[in-house]
């Protein structure tokens, strides 16, 4: 493990819960070796070779029996910890530094930080794609974090995170076989319904995480009937209130078919949370759906600039989940961009060859003229034959189609 010279003490102790990680652990533990200065490990009941595997790392490890509160055990393994920071990192997640980042500049930034704790990217790891992704807060000062919440344990700190762009995590505990994602589905919802039954359920977080925990395992009607119930908490919630919200329910109710609640989610979404990447790939997947033009035109648009917004500046993104920071959605965004708009120009490139034919030679050759010499600028350049006159249709008058932004859906 590293260990920080220039600093008396420990700087970083990476701590972590574990129970049964002898497929995670040893990945995990390789990644998080050379920044922290020391492992804190609370095992709650492995019979596997998870504490050799720790041993191996030189971690010290508290033996605590499992008592169905995630929280309890999280708040465990950092009143061991002897750093000055504290990394919060799961068995089944990799920290990796971006673009290589040196770790001495990692642990300048620590050591200067003035913040109480410090945020950085995870992503969601699935049969090796990314399947979304969110800023989490993960580095804290000792003694100034406490977790809550037997399940989706949350940490309370006092005022804002500094983001941290030279570390993101990975996260695999989704990549499971049909078997392991059942089982864990059991346990969490079981873990989640409890808490509704004992009426724990402090500005509704646990209504949004069944939500998501049904949406994930394809339960379509019982992810919308938690997402309504999440819905109505949303005046206690306040600015806690989780916006990620909007983009499940809009996806839940497209699979079972129900244009007129989308659409009335999506007009919910987009006017509380504009400028929103996930909602513009909404937007974007509804307008393809239900066949308006330029609906999908401008939410790919959207969609195409938000994207370059966020990869520049990934603080944008908050604290929501983020399905669709990836390119294949940028890819599915681009392609009806230019399958619109080539459409489009397809149409008003016949209207104008209809009106030219109507017009002088001289003016309708020179125009023709300019007409390829723009087209030759581009990757599809035309030669245009003489033209015969044509009738010009009757209804060629201006397109009267509203121009869609998305900030609302009329």
């Amino acid at each position: 493990m590293g260990v920080d010279m220039s600093n008396s003490g420990i700087l970083i102790s990476a701590c972590m819960m574990v129970k049964n990680e002898e497929k995670n652990l040893e990945r995990c533990l390789n990644s998080v070796k050379l920044l922290a200065d020391e492992i804190v490990i609370v095992d709650t009941g492995s019979t596997d070779n998870t504490i050799e595997i720790a041993k191996k790392f030189n971690a010290r490890i508290y033996e605590h029996p499992w008592a169905n509160d995630f929280s309890l055990h999280r708040n465990q393994s950092i009143s061991y910890a002897k750093g000055k920071w504290i990394l919060i990192i799961d068995a089944d997640e990799e920290l990796c530094f971006v673009n290589k980042a040196p770790i001495k500049n990692i642990k300048r930034f620590f050591k200067e930080c003035k913040y109480n704790a410090a945020a950085l990217v995870v992503k969601d790891i699935q049969k090796e794609l990314n399947v979304l992704q969110f800023n989490s807060t993960r580095f804290f000062k000792k003694n100034r974090v406490r977790y809550e919440g037997i399940v989706h344990n949350q940490p309370k700190i006092e005022g804002q995170a500094l983001f941290c762009p030279m570390l993101e995590i990975k996260h695999y505990g989704y990549d499971l076989t049909p078997e392991q994602k059942e089982a864990k589905f059991k346990r969490t919802s079981t873990l989640l319904l409890k808490q509704v039954e004992t009426g724990e359920v402090h500005e509704g977080l646990p209504y949004f995480y069944l939500c998501q925990l049904y949406a994930n395992n394809d339960c379509h009607e019982e992810a919308i009937k938690w997402g309504e119930k999440y819905l109505t908490c949303k005046e206690e919630a306040n600015s806690h209130f989780n916006q990620s919200l909007y983009f499940t329910m809009i996806k839940q109710l497209m699979k079972i078919g129900d244009k007129k609640r989308c659409k009335e989610w999506l007009n919910i979404g987009l006017e509380d949370l504009p400028g929103d990447l996930d909602l513009a790939m909404a937007a974007l997947e509804y307008g393809v759906w239900v066949q308006d033009e330029e609906l999908a035109l401008n939410a790919a648009k959207d969609f195409c600039s938000i994207f370059g917004q966020w990869q520049n500046n990934p603080a944008l993104k908050k604290n929501r989940f983020v399905y669709t920071m990836r390119p294949e959605a940028l890819t599915f965004a681009m392609f009806h961009l230019c399958s619109i708009q080539m459409q489009q120009g397809a149409k008003h490139l016949q209207i104008l060859i209809q009106l030219l034919s109507k017009t002088s030679a001289p003016y309708k050759e020179g125009m023709l003229r300019e007409l390829e010499a723009q087209m030759a600028k581009t990757i599809f350049p035309i030669k245009f034959k003489a033209i015969q006159p044509v009738p010009v249709a009757n209804d060629l008058k201006e397109d009267s189609t509203a121009v869609f932004t998305t900030r609302s859906l009329q």
